[in-house]
């Protein structure tokens, strides 16, 4: 009996991958690139490691779940404190994100257009400055796609136990990344108003809602133990070694780091909208331009890094993008498309911005102008025929992206000096002599001891809180990394340097001992 031949998708998406790993040759970077979030990432899997909690330097950790941190415990627990591992393994995560992407995209655009969309956003620099570097997003993203994916099979056909996977499957991601949670009311909106319960109302009480009722109930449940951990252990407050108590606190009170904090106006959360929409629109229209903010960066720099980065009509070419969503939600009335929207009206109310946060909204708003883009060529040419001609652009697109992300070197130099750094302090100084830095969050993956955080308290108190965190936390050596704020090191010599000796400078990174 002659074996069943894999069909051209399925060889489309073997050679995707293939063609994805054979890269990491080239792509993966061996340096950590100390963005606060991927801090926090390597603190608490360390903590957990070591069997103190989810936390950081004792503190409970409440500002996300512990999904990806329990995703990275076992590459620590087997690899140490090894920067290149740490970056294959969130570089596989975005190689197993656009497998599903493909997947997911398949039905609707045909595989040489996905093909070629998936390998495109594979080359970004944004994409893969996130998958380099220790944070969530290539997790969450895969994870994303494969609710996505799962709950396409749950609609297939009825049944009790597809709806539960389904409902695990809402419940573990909810656990992984904060913004997946926006994925369950995409999926009610999508099933309360999709053509089949247009139908008729009686079936769609007696079927539809209770088995609604039971991917609901799911991760509902099994999201009540984070809750009441979170209700169990409070970290202090105002947050000290963070700057931000939660999401919660930073979206909707005057002070990020303390829940006490006044409320802020309905108009200064609404008075976001516009130059959030702005931002919005114009990244996704230039295809997620890399912009990496090391340290505290002054906000005219902020604007002008951001204005270098952009791409010309980016904002006319995201309203482009963002409005083929809303047509592809309207037609399909699909969970996909809903999350997307949803997530970015957040996004448009949201205390913070940085183009990695767009990723997954990227993918769909591609994914979209796409679809429309071959219905429309479609009209003029044969189907195999506009298939190719939208693959070519795509392919054209991806190559126009495909460089390596600006600021690889800056990353990879700071990295060699904050391993010096690291070197000379182990050398030098037992384990536990306390220690502190500037901008703690650069040398804290480096030093496998607490690099107890200044800049919080400078930020929030000036000079009388740098000397509170030194007085608490009894410190004794200070690592000076402020070289990219001069207003914060221009605090710390008011305060600091002149109770200090100088112990030796690595460029401008500066070791100090307390008198």
């Amino acid at each position: 009996m002659p074996r069943p031949r894999m069909d051209s998708g399925r060889w489309a998406l073997a050679a995707l991958v293939g063609l994805m790993l054979f890269s990491l040759v080239w792509l993966v970077d061996r340096h950590f690139d100390a963005m606060w979030d991927a801090v926090l990432y390597v603190l608490t899997t360390r903590s957990l490691l070591a069997g103190d909690g989810y936390a950081v330097y004792g503190e409970p950790f409440h500002l996300r779940p512990p999904g990806f941190s329990v995703l990275l415990l076992p590459v620590m627990a087997v690899f140490g404190n090894d920067f290149l591992a740490f970056n294959v393994f969130v570089s596989l995560l975005g190689i197993l994100a656009l497998a599903l992407v493909f997947v997911y995209f398949r039905p609707r655009l045909g595989v040489p257009v996905s093909f070629a969309a998936c390998a495109s956003i594979w080359v970004n620099p944004q994409y893969q400055s996130i998958c380099n570097t220790v944070v969530s997003d290539t997790a969450g993203l895969a994870a994303i796609f494969a609710c996505l994916l799962v709950d396409r099979w749950a609609r297939q056909r009825a049944g009790l136990g597809r709806d539960v996977v389904l409902g695990l499957a809402l419940a573990a991601t909810g656990y992984l990344r904060t913004v997946t949670t926006f994925l369950l009311p995409a999926l009610v909106v999508s099933r309360l108003i999709d053509r089949e319960s247009e139908a008729g109302a009686e079936r769609f009480l007696r079927g539809k809602l209770p088995r609604l009722a039971v991917v609901c109930l799911v991760p509902i449940v099994l999201g009540i133990p984070w809750s009441m951990w979170k209700s169990a252990n409070p970290p202090p407050q105002p947050a000290r070694q963070h700057g931000i108590y939660s999401y919660w606190t930073a979206q909707w009170h005057q002070d990020s780091s303390d829940p006490d904090s006044p409320l802020l106006s309905a108009g200064d959360v609404l008075g976001r909208v516009p130059w959030r929409t702005e931002q919005c629109f114009t990244s996704l229209g230039s295809r997620l331009p890399k912009v990496t903010l090391h340290g505290i960066v002054p906000a005219p720099e902020v604007r002008r890094i951001r204005e270098e980065n952009r791409r010309p009509f980016g904002f006319w070419l995201g309203c482009v993008g963002v409005a083929s969503l809303v047509v592809v939600a309207v037609r399909r009335r699909d969970t996909g498309s809903f999350f997307a929207l949803g997530s970015l009206g957040i996004l448009l109310i949201y205390f913070d911005f940085d183009d990695r946060l767009l990723v997954p909204n990227y993918v769909f708003v591609l994914g979209a102008t796409l679809e429309l883009l071959l219905l429309g060529v479609r009209k003029f040419l044969p189907p195999g025929k506009a298939a190719a001609a939208v693959t070519v652009l795509v392919a054209v697109m991806g190559i126009a992206d495909a460089h390596p992300p600006e600021d690889r070197e800056f990353v990879a130099q700071r990295s060699r000096v904050n391993t010096a750094v690291a070197a000379f302090i182990d050398e030098t100084y037992a384990e536990d002599v306390p220690v502190g830095g500037s901008l703690g969050h650069h040398m804290a993956p480096f030093l496998e001891r607490p690099v107890y955080f200044l800049e919080v308290a400078a930020m929030k108190q000036g000079a009388a809180g740098i000397r509170d965190v030194v007085r608490e936390r009894k410190l004794r050596v200070i690592i000076d990394t402020g070289g990219e704020n001069g207003g914060l090191r221009q605090l710390l010599d008011r305060t600091i340097v002149r109770n200090t000796s100088l112990v030796r400078r690595f460029g401008d990174v500066a070791v100090y001992e307390l008198r």
